[in-house]
């Protein structure tokens, strides 16, 4: 199942969609590598480009929270800190040999990336764009 980007998901501010944008790309080349049956070392490859990415953009996103004051960073950076938590629990249970369905991963990360954009981030779209951010 893969989640195609579409103005749905904007949060209004260029930099954060085109991030966005680039997490929902790992994830669909994760499930099409899924689908084609790659090596499991091609699948590790692209947990841990996700979760670079995803770290990295979680770090831009904050750093924002922080200069704009931003009301509910704590409760977003929590949010955050729970899908890194989650990533690494995927790698390092593949990395014991431990089977997780193929489709788990993509369905878990698909439905926590639509909800966390649509719902959590768009919160701070305000905030972000009052402070020049577009």
């Amino acid at each position: 199942m893969k989640v195609q980007w579409d103005e749905s998901y904007s949060v209004g501010v260029r930099e954060m969609d085109k991030q966005h944008q680039r997490l929902f790309e790992i994830i669909n080349e994760y499930a099409d590598a899924l689908e084609q049956n790659h090596a499991p070392e091609t699948l590790m490859e692209l947990l841990n480009q996700l979760k670079d990415f995803t770290h990295w953009h979680f770090n831009e996103e904050e750093k924002y929270f922080r200069v704009f004051r931003y009301v509910d960073a704590d409760v977003h950076i929590m949010t955050h800190a729970k899908l890194i938590d989650r990533i690494f629990e995927y790698i390092e249970k593949i990395k014991s040999g431990e089977t997780i369905a193929d489709q788990e991963i993509v369905t878990f990360l698909n439905s926590w990336l639509t909800y966390h954009i649509k719902g959590t981030d768009k919160q701070y779209m305000e905030c972000f764009n009052q402070n020049g951010l577009v």
